[in-house]
């Protein structure tokens, strides 16, 4: 559990890194990229996953579908931050607390029409989920940012077999 609870930190501090690079940005620029190219939209719903398992974790039961769409973690970049430091510190006391146990997930399947599946998981597949669901979007920020010529970190966004493949070819 403790190398997934890590896991997950790593790929998080993907997009805190990002947010506090935009810190650094007039605000004009950082609302132009936060607010009007969508990345306050996926900046929020990583955290609205992280937030569905974190409160599924005492009923045992994961709802994806539950979302905080039009929040200020959606639209001012200071806020997202301050809840993805907020969640990690939930991961770092989850790392003494937390066991794998059987979880219930619920997720809409359907884009057409409104339809829920529920099936059984665990929580470290579901950490699991939140790390490569983190790291997904993470390179779709990255993409925003350097197409908007915004320097981010090397790596982001690189899933972490893409990684090990990389420092293989390496040496």
């Amino acid at each position: 559990m403790k190398l997934l609870l890590d896991s997950l930190t790593l790929s998080l501090s993907q997009i805190s890194a990002i947010l506090e690079q935009l810190q650094l940005l007039s605000k004009d620029k950082r609302n132009y990229l936060y607010q009007d190219l969508n990345i306050g939209n996926h900046v929020r719903h990583v955290i609205d996953h992280c937030i569905a398992v974190k409160d599924g974790i005492s009923s045992g039961r994961i709802d994806y579908n539950n979302r905080n769409r039009g929040t200020h973690i959606e639209s001012k970049s200071q806020q997202a931050l301050n809840a993805l430091n907020e969640f990690a510190k939930w991961v770092n006391n989850c790392e003494q607390n937390c066991t794998d146990k059987e979880m219930l997930i619920k997720s809409e399947i359907d884009c057409l029409q409104t339809r829920n599946q529920e099936f059984k998981s665990s929580l470290s597949r579901e950490l699991l989920y939140l790390i490569n669901h983190t790291i997904h979007h993470a390179a779709h920020i990255g993409l925003i940012c350097k197409h908007q010529e915004v320097e981010i970190p090397l790596h982001t966004g690189m899933a972490p077999c893409t990684m090990s493949f990389l420092r293989t070819s390496i040496n």
